[in-house]
């Protein structure tokens, strides 16, 4: 053969490959195809792609790790045996944005299964790299480097931790302040899932400046973002009064009190949520809270969200009046005791029935004259009710 064929047999192998790479990887979005694909040890095919001289080979092959290890733990498991790790995370220095997002979402797909799983990432030295990734110039990057830390940090507390000393947390605080808003709604949920495990990692994330940006963020326009943001905050102030401290001095109040009346129904429950893990905290926190004109909007919070919805808000109202009879007595005038006998009375949840039954014991337990108000109100013959009631759990 003449050696002028010789071009042609590479061209030739080249479209062969990125045929099977790109057909495996359509094959591979279909959840039902991904017992048939292991039957024929794909990923024992596509392990020697991942270090392909074409850029396009690499980005299908790993598309189809992602999807294949997305949809089944077990391949994901086989991912990890056949050593697919270690090409996939030096890969991450290289210069394609495509591949980049490529191979965080193979991370992502494994990481997010288990414990195990995530430390095995974490063990490749993905963590280090994905600190790195979230300095690149394209945001879809950040993103995607952002999605698999969520997806490792969730976990555990050992997790969060390798993730908060690996760097990646003042990156994250960055990303949140770039102006795409799905940057923002991943690098808040990054954040969220590290200070979720405890105080110590909350304050890290304080530290790095998060809660001044997260609370410039309360009123956005995305709902999506909203959502993400008032949850970020909440677990930061559940740990201590201290960290709720800093929740409120970033000037959370009165903000988070428009989003009690959100368009969006999730926003407005983790507004609650938010409102319930700052006043539970301290009295000095409840009388702030009543100070700001809190009472109000929590108490049309209980009156309009639907069932389950209702609880944070409840639970809110319990902490503020348990503090000080004072206190009670304002919640008390803020007519919050009807929407909390409706509540007691209409919603079969039994968790919202209980926190209700919590609250007024909150209110009405100070003096006999908290009692009085409630018992005007018909609340004692509706708490009886739910005491006798044989469906009524312990």
């Amino acid at each position: 053969m003449s050696a002028k064929a010789i071009p042609s047999v590479f061209e030739e192998f080249d479209r062969a490959k990125v045929k099977f790479a790109q057909a495996v990887s359509d094959f591979s979005e279909r959840p039902a195809n991904v017992q048939p694909l292991h039957q024929h040890k794909v990923i024992a095919y596509l392990r020697p792609l991942l270090t392909d001289v074409s850029v396009s080979v690499r980005n299908s092959a790993a598309v189809s790790l992602g999807r294949i290890s997305s949809h089944s733990p077990e391949m994901a498991e086989q991912i990890i045996l056949n050593e697919a790790l270690p090409p996939l995370v030096m890969s991450l220095s290289e210069e394609s944005v495509i591949y980049k997002k490529a191979v965080c979402f193979v991370l992502k797909s494994l990481a997010k299964h288990s414990p195990r799983l995530a430390t095995a990432v974490i063990d490749s030295g993905a963590l280090e790299e994905l600190a790195v990734c979230l300095e690149e110039f394209d945001e879809g990057v950040k993103e995607s480097a952002a999605s698999v830390i969520a997806a490792i940090a969730k976990h555990s507390k050992e997790m969060a931790t390798r993730v908060a000393t690996s760097g990646a947390v003042p990156n994250l605080v960055l990303s949140l302040q770039e102006p795409n808003p799905e940057l923002k709604k991943m690098s808040a949920l990054a954040i969220y899932e590290i200070t979720k495990h405890g105080s110590e990692l909350a304050q890290t994330v304080v530290d790095n400046g998060a809660v001044v940006v997260l609370s410039q963020m309360v009123n956005h326009h995305d709902p999506y973002l909203k959502r993400e943001v008032c949850q970020c905050l909440s677990s930061i102030a559940r740990h201590s009064s201290e960290l709720a401290e800093v929740v409120v001095d970033s000037d959370i109040f009165p903000k988070v009190f428009y989003r009690l009346k959100d368009l969006d129904d999730t926003v407005r429950k983790n507004s609650a949520v938010l409102v319930k893990e700052v006043v539970k905290q301290s009295p000095e926190m409840a009388r702030l809270l009543v100070k700001k004109g809190g009472v109000g909007p929590l108490v049309e919070f209980v009156m309009d969200s639907k069932r389950s919805y209702k609880l944070p808000g409840i639970l809110a109202l319990g902490y503020i009046s348990a503090f000080d009879h004072a206190i009670a007595s304002q919640v008390i005038a803020a007519k919050a005791v009807d929407p909390l006998k409706q509540a007691l009375i209409q919603v079969p949840d039994d968790l919202v029935k209980s926190a209700a039954c919590w609250t007024l014991s909150m209110m009405g337990g100070h003096t006999p004259g908290h009692a009085k108000q409630l018992a005007e109100h018909d609340v004692l013959t509706h708490l009886l009710a739910v005491y006798v009631f044989k469906e009524s759990t312990e």
